[in-house]
């Protein structure tokens, strides 16, 4: 069931973006600039992971709607540190990722039983694993 639902909310949300599919100067800006660390199947395998792991967490509906939110929103912020635009250095990417998952850790806690807290936090420090190894940087997240 809740992978019906994610996967209409997910449908929905492509629909919406395709109808809005016009493009504001900042939006192109924004996308000219973007880096992506990791190509399209790997980044499928990397979200596909993440998305089984976090089946594993078996949250109740709403609870399982707020950590996507919480995740993607803070993402999406990690991401955009290595964009050409920001001229972040590989220390300052570090440090604004370790503040920015920091954060989000915060976030997600109060809403995840310990144990589950404990798997999130595996899962995601696995993900950043990939885009260090991606990046050639070495592990100093823990």
């Amino acid at each position: 069931m809740k992978t019906a639902k994610l996967l209409t909310i997910m449908i929905c949300l492509i629909m919406v973006s395709v109808a809005t599919a016009q493009k504001s100067q900042k939006q192109i800006n924004l996308e000219k600039n973007r880096v992506q660390i990791f190509n399209d199947e790997e980044r499928a395998n990397v979200q596909y992971h993440f998305y089984e792991k976090t089946q594993e967490l078996k949250l109740d509906d709403d609870a399982e709607a707020e950590y996507y939110r919480i995740i993607v929103y803070h993402v999406y912020d990690m991401g955009r540190l290595y964009d050409k635009d920001k001229n972040n250095t590989d220390e300052e990417i570090r440090t604004a990722l370790k503040a920015l998952v920091k954060k989000m850790d915060a976030e997600v806690k109060p809403i995840l039983t310990a144990e589950q807290y404990k798997m999130h936090h595996k899962n995601f420090r696995d993900v950043l694993q990939s885009a260090y190894r991606a990046k050639n940087w070495d592990w100093d997240m823990d």
